[in-house]
Order: structure tokens, then C-alpha cells, then sequence
């Protein structure tokens, strides 16, 4: 490369970027799976600085703790409880000098509060700050312990804490959830960025042709269990429901665990623990069903995973997932009726043959929507994060740097 073309070649921007999980171990956090695809998208248009908390799952026994190293594309800090504070947060920043810090939550507080009110107090070399605060400020995210999030999202807009942001926003509900809360703040719109749809062959033989229904999330009252179990509940054909997830609210998974006693002979049904993440693949490819009438998800990772190995969707229209869906092989229907409208077109799917569950599969895996949602997602971060000027250069490997 010749003097001038170094010259006029755009600069990428630096990137710090604070997450609470990341690394081989967190992958079924869907916060750590966002910031994972986002830096593969990054690669080579931004140096990436990633902080992450050692604390908690994440890190793999061997990556260091409170120095920078290389993972992938990236730089990645390890942080101890003593560097969690807001002086070690200032002191990041200042060694870094991004251009931009992009902040993974908004009521994490030591991922997201903390850095953002040490990057607030900077006089000199403060950066962008760009929020992401997937879904957190939606109805039913914020009725969820109400008594905590309400008053700190009083306490920081009397303090400013929120001021001069930029919001990325998911998609059109997320917009809507920050455009109510900070009517004047700027906005941009980036959808999450999953994985590469895959097929996987199925992990069990079939000694019958019910239908198989799965329920894969954390189970908690925004993630409408009983919804689902009310709804199954109904069902008139047979059919097994397979319910995996964390139990994150140990009363709310006892009172489902209840319900499952009250399920009809035709609907037999398996309340398993978290499946990991190596394995979600070929559990969702086989069953014919994932099922997760949701109260509000940003984006919900688990339907494009699901999406992605041809397994088909049912879910509320409370995701950003709801124009992507056909109708056909995959749905969203409203919650406003209840559970009447997915008992009936889970009877109806019950009811088909198998060859049109072969047929539906080999639709999605043809015109897959996780496919062309990654790829939006993927251009939509580019812009959000790096200059427009250089989408006209090739991508190029993020080079390492010194922090001495």
C-alpha cells in the first residue's frame, strides 16, 4: 500500500465495549450472545475492546484476569471485583481512548451503570456512549421487581445520568419503549445479530407421530410458561411438551411445575433443567415446535436458533420477530385473546401428517427468516458503530495494540 493510499484510507474506530458475561462459557446468555456475533461482524471494520466481569461465567479457566488479551478479533479484559469500581472503569476508558463506548445494558450495574457514570464524569477524551438496553425498558421487563428499576430510572434522570446518549434500539417496539421514556435522546436502529442458520440432524428416533412441542427459556413470569401450559391444556390431539430452561424464579417455576399436574392424558410433558448450549442445536431440531408465547423480548435469540436448524416458531407478536414470520411455517400471534388461538394452531399442527412437518422444515431451511435477519442485523451494526466511508474498503484483520 502505497503513502497516499494509507493516507486516504479511513481510520476504523475503537470500540469499548462492557458486557457482564462473555466468553466460551456464557454463550446461553443472550446479552453475551449478541456482543459475540456483534464482534465477528466488527471484525475488521472497528478495534474491539471488550470488558468483561471474571466473577461470573464466562471466562474459560485459562484467559487472564486484569490484562488485556487477544480473543478472536477483539481485545479482552477479564475484570476482578476490584476492577469494577468507578475509578477502575475511568481508568479503562482513559487507557483505551475509544471513540465510542457501547454499554450492553441498562440496569446492569456493574457492566453498564458503573462505566456509564465514570464515562459521564470525563471533562476531557469522553467518548460517544452508546446504550443498548434490549428490551429492559418494555412494560413487562419493568414490572418485573418494579420496586427496584422504577425508582433508579427516576434517580438518573434527575441526575442526568441518561443525558447525551445515543440508544440503539432492536426494533420497532424497542424503539418505542426508549422514544416514551427519553422522547429527545437520538436513536439508532440495529437488529441483534444471531447465528448462521445450520441444519442438524435430530438426536432421537420418533416411536410416534404426536407432535413435539418444545418451551426452551429461562422460566420466569415474562416468559409466560403457564400461558403455554393453559394452552396445552386445551389441546384436544396428542402431543408431548417439552419444557427446558434455568428456573431464575424458583416460586414461578413451583407454580408451573403445578400446572403440569393438571395437563389431560393426551398431553404428556417433561420439565427438564437448562440444556447447554452445545446441545440446543439438536434438541430444538428435534421437536416440530418451539413454543414461547413471550410477554416482550427484544429479540429473543432462542427463536433464531430455533429458526435456524428449520424447526418451526410459535410466539406472541411481543418480539421484533413478528413481520419476519410468514403465517405459514412459523407464527406470532397476539396475546390479547389468551391462550384460545395457540391451542387452536397447535391442534391444527397436531393433526397434520408428518410428511407436512418434513415439508414445513424444508421450507424454512430453503427461504430461512434467521438468514436474512442476520444479514440485516450484520449491516445495520456496521453503521451503527463505524463510519459510513468504510463500507467502501475491504474488511481488513483488527490489528493488535499496546497498552503499555
Amino acid at each position: 500500500m502505497n503513502l497516499q493510499s494509507q493516507i486516504n484510507r479511513p481510520q476504523r474506530p475503537r470500540i469499548l465495549i462492557f458486557v457482564s458475561q462473555f466468553g466460551p462459557d456464557a454463550q446461553s446468555s443472550g446479552p453475551a450472545k449478541s456482543i459475540a456475533q456483534l464482534a465477528e461482524a466488527m471484525a475488521g471494520y472497528a478495534d474491539l475492546h471488550i470488558v468483561a466481569r471474571a466473577d461470573v461465567r464466562g471466562r474459560a479457566p485459562d484467559a487472564p484476569i486484569d490484562q488485556w488479551h487477544r480473543h478472536g478479533g477483539a481485545q479482552l479484559f477479564y475484570a476482578s471485583r476490584s476492577m469494577q469500581g468507578l475509578g477502575a472503569a475511568r481508568r479503562l476508558i482513559t487507557k483505551v481512548r475509544p471513540e465510542s463506548l457501547y454499554l450492553n445494558s441498562m440496569l446492569n450495574l456493574r457492566s453498564s451503570i458503573v462505566p456509564l457514570a465514570a464515562a459521564q464524569t470525563m471533562r476531557i477524551g469522553r467518548p460517544e456512549i452508546i446504550m443498548a438496553p434490549r428490551g429492559e425498558l418494555s412494560k413487562a421487563a419493568l414490572k418485573e421487581k418494579s420496586w427496584k428499576k422504577r425508582p433508579f430510572l427516576a434517580m438518573a434522570r434527575l441526575a442526568g445520568l441518561h443525558r447525551n446518549l445515543v440508544f440503539q434500539a432492536g426494533g420497532e417496539s424497542d424503539e418505542a419503549d426508549i422514544r416514551y421514556h427519553y422522547p429527545r435522546s437520538p436513536i439508532r436502529t440495529a437488529l441483534d445479530i444471531g447465528e448462521l442458520p445450520r441444519r442438524v440432524a435430530a438426536v432421537r428416533e420418533r416411536a410416534d407421530d404426536r407432535l413435539h412441542v418444545l418451551f426452551l427459556s429461562r422460566i420466569t413470569p415474562i416468559k409466560n410458561l403457564h400461558l403455554a401450559l393453559e394452552a396445552v391444556r386445551h389441546c384436544s390431539a396428542p402431543l408431548h411438551f417439552t419444557i427446558c430452561g434455568p428456573e431464575i424464579d424458583k416460586n414461578y417455576a413451583l407454580r408451573c411445575r403445578q400446572l403440569t399436574q393438571q395437563l389431560p392424558d393426551n398431553v404428556s410433558c417433561s420439565f427438564n433443567s437448562e440444556v447447554p448450549q452445545h446441545e440446543v442445536a439438536g434438541v430444538m431440531a428435534d421437536h416440530d415446535l418451539l413454543f414461547l408465547p413471550t410477554g416482550g423480548d427484544n429479540f429473543c435469540h432462542v427463536v433464531h436458533e430455533s429458526l435456524s436448524v428449520g424447526t418451526p416458531v410459535l410466539i406472541s407478536d411481543r418480539t421484533n420477530w413478528t413481520a419476519r414470520l410468514d403465517g405459514v411455517n412459523s407464527w406470532a400471534l397476539s396475546l390479547n385473546d389468551g391462550s384460545a388461538p395457540f391451542t387452536a394452531l397447535i391442534d391444527r399442527l397436531a393433526t397434520e401428517a408428518p410428511m407436512e412437518r418434513v415439508r414445513r422444515v424444508a421450507a424454512l431451511m430453503r427461504d430461512n427468516p434467521a438468514l436474512k435477519a442476520r444479514e440485516d442485523a450484520i449491516q445495520q451494526t456496521r453503521r451503527m458503530l463505524a463510519p459510513a466511508s468504510l463500507f467502501d474498503q475491504p474488511a481488513s484483520a483488527a490489528s493488535p495494540l499496546s497498552y503499555r
